[in-house]
């Protein structure tokens, strides 16, 4: 008699293994760090190194102190190893204003008083956010994007609207995000900056469209992402801002129209609905329930924006409806599988 093989589920594997969908992100992410490096100085670079190797290091000895195993084979079983600690190192990273390695009142000049704080808001991303959760598809929020908030509470001073340092000889606009002022005709004239990335922002990765917009084509071709999401806060945004901000303020039409390319074109909008509000842990598991997430995240950025006390309300939008993900999932939950959806009519 031959012998018989029992198994648990699951039964059916996939080809989209935990390494290589990382992998596939750390690559959607590198028009980014480029973009960072080319208008915020090779201090850029520091910033993603430290967070990259505080976000193993944390993660590693998080495994190994937890399993209580020492050995080669608790090593290699590591968690740190499946690359999701880089992804969460590199996102932080260029949630970060690039002075924070800058010398004080010298932009661009490196110094590492600072460098600390980058290390503590990674181990609190890795330790608190995802590992005392359970890990990898167990974490309630971005791990990143809840450090980064942590940050903005706990090092706020030095979390503020930086200059351009472009290495490029580019003239930069060294002013505070457009997001302080909401004015239109600035929108007119400073178009071409905003798209590629030539202006201040809070945070160096969300500076250009475009890098942001290459990842975002690179991870739907690859199927990482559902690319429906990202367009749908981004659409949604562009209408809350119509009725809430371009509506009561605008003189004119085209007036009206340049808030709402403001709205869209800068902040942390196009970088937290690309590479946040797409995790896969912290979104909801249907396509309608991602729809609600979806707009439930527009609204919220634009009433922080245009009500709030902060210019920026991305990154508390997206922690609030990370919160309110297990609610949208009780309500509305996938068919099961096999069964088919029933139709008016039929007997």
């Amino acid at each position: 008699m031959e012998k018989l093989f029992v198994r648990t589920s699951p039964y059916i594997s996939s080809r989209f293994a935990t390494r290589k969908i990382m992998l596939d992100v750390i690559i959607a992410l590198i028009p980014c760090i480029i973009a960072g490096v080319i208008f915020f100085g090779w201090g850029t670079l520091i910033l993603i190194g430290v967070c990259c190797l505080t976000a193993f290091v944390s993660e590693f000895l998080f495994t190994l102190i937890k399993n209580n195993k020492w050995n080669w084979e608790a090593v290699k079983n590591s968690s740190a190893t499946d690359l999701s600690c880089f992804v969460t190192g590199i996102l932080l990273a260029l949630n970060l204003p690039a002075s924070l390695v800058w010398k004080s009142g010298q932009p661009g000049v490196i110094s590492l008083a600072n460098i600390w704080m980058p290390m503590v808001g990674t181990v609190f991303a890795i330790v608190f956010v995802k590992m005392a959760f359970g890990g990898i598809g167990k974490n309630f929020a971005n791990p990143a994007l809840a450090a980064r908030i942590f940050m903005v509470v706990s090092f706020g001073a030095f979390m503020g609207t930086v200059g351009t340092n472009n290495i490029i000889g580019l003239d930069a606009v060294s002013s505070a995000t457009w997001l302080s002022t909401r004015n239109a005709s600035a929108v007119s004239s400073q178009w071409f900056n905003m798209l590629i990335g030539n202006k201040g922002a809070a945070a160096f990765g969300e500076t250009s469209v475009i890098a942001i917009l290459i990842g975002y084509i690179y991870l739907s071709v690859r199927k990482v992402i559902d690319p429906r999401v990202p367009l749908i806060i981004i659409g949604g945004v562009a209408v809350f801002a119509f009725l809430f901000d371009a509506l009561p303020n605008g003189s004119s039409f085209s007036e009206m129209m340049l808030l709402v390319a403001g709205h869209v074109l800068t902040g942390g909008l196009m970088l937290g609905a690309v590479f946040m509000a797409t995790d896969y842990s912290s979104s909801p598991n249907t396509f309608r329930g991602n729809v609600i997430f979806a707009l439930g995240i527009a609204l919220l950025v634009v009433i922080i924006r245009v009500f709030g006390k902060t210019d920026e309300g991305v990154s508390y939008a997206i922690l609030i409806m990370n919160i309110l993900v297990p609610l949208i999932d009780k309500y509305i939950y996938p068919r099961a599988f096999g069964r088919k959806r029933a139709t008016r009519g039929a007997k």
